[in-house]
């Protein structure tokens, strides 16, 4: 039993990325304020629901990414409301991840089950500029021939699963997740590094998913029993193990920066409300764009 490809867990807060994803696609963006605070939810059939955050405590008004990169709930619930489950659902199936879907609003804080290779490919599309990657297997390595030891095709445009815009802005946003939020103890050497941290209820499951520029892994932890886990969340040990592995993996290689949005985010931010309906448009394309690029310029 291959608990890397088989075994079917929920991911929880490390499925949060798929949802902010959903959300740059109909046209948030990253610096787009959202309200955290108490909320009740109606579920039809099954009563009311009133999600907590991890710290028990409301923090106002918050950008999209600090939601995600701090890993709060209630965003993310009110978000996945705002943008329909329906749509988190479809993107995340484009982007590999192939078992049922929960249309439940707590589908927001990763009830549904999927694997580690599944999750980890899905993350791939962010660093693979929105386009998808098929993960596969190798059975065997020859290097006497100092051949190259796959001619499999590599992913083209027509895989592309999310605007490139998107795809950079997510990367952006899980750089921030790492370097100022929940996954801190990824971190190793000088390489940039994003990633989001998930732990389940009761702790039963606690994860870590991350990249850097040139690599992306993915780490699990739990009993096949489902008995909690004493002591452990997703930025904890599963960050380490992350950090140690690649910290090897990494070691003879130039670090390089992740492909992500170097551009200000700071500008204009909207207030995320029942009112409030995004635009898609392509940053940099009109004057008023052009004009705040050249105030503001560039990370």
């Amino acid at each position: 039993f291959n608990r890397s490809t088989q075994a079917l867990r929920q991911p929880g807060s490390a499925f949060k990325p798929l949802v902010y994803a959903t959300a740059l696609e109909q046209g948030y963006k990253p610096n787009d304020l959202i309200r955290d605070e108490a909320i009740t939810i109606e579920i039809p059939g099954s009563g009311t629901w009133t999600p907590q955050n991890y710290e028990k405590k409301f923090n106002g008004l918050v950008s999209l990414t600090n939601a995600l990169s701090q890993s709060l709930n209630i965003p993310a619930v009110k978000l996945a409301q705002k943008i329909g489950l329906n749509n988190i659902g479809q993107i995340s199936m484009d982007m590999g991840i192939y078992q049922k879907f929960s249309t439940n609003p707590a589908i927001a804080l990763g009830v549904s089950e999927t694997t580690l290779l599944e999750l980890t490919s899905a993350y791939a599309t962010f660093l693979n500029d929105g386009i998808k990657v098929l993960p596969y297997g190798l059975e065997k390595l020859s290097l006497e021939t100092g051949g190259s030891f796959s001619n499999r095709s590599l992913s083209s445009d027509t895989d592309r699963i999310l605007r490139s815009e998107t795809a950079h802005n997510i990367v952006y946003m899980l750089e921030k997740a790492v370097s100022n939020g929940t996954g801190k103890k990824a971190k190793f050497s000088n390489w940039e590094i994003a990633g989001k941290t998930g732990t389940t209820q009761d702790a039963r499951d606690a994860w870590f998913i991350g990249f850097t520029s040139e690599y992306i892994a993915g780490v699990w932890m739990g009993y096949d029993n489902n008995e909690p886990l004493i002591g452990v969340t997703g930025g904890g040990l599963p960050a380490e193990i992350w950090s140690l592995i690649m910290n090897k993996i990494h070691a003879d290689i130039k670090a390089q920066p992740l492909p992500k949005n170097k551009r200000k985010l700071a500008l204009f931010p909207n207030i995320i409300d029942s009112e409030y309906q995004p635009q898609i448009r392509q940053q940099g394309a009109g004057f008023i764009d052009k004009l705040l690029l050249t105030i503001f310029g560039e990370e």
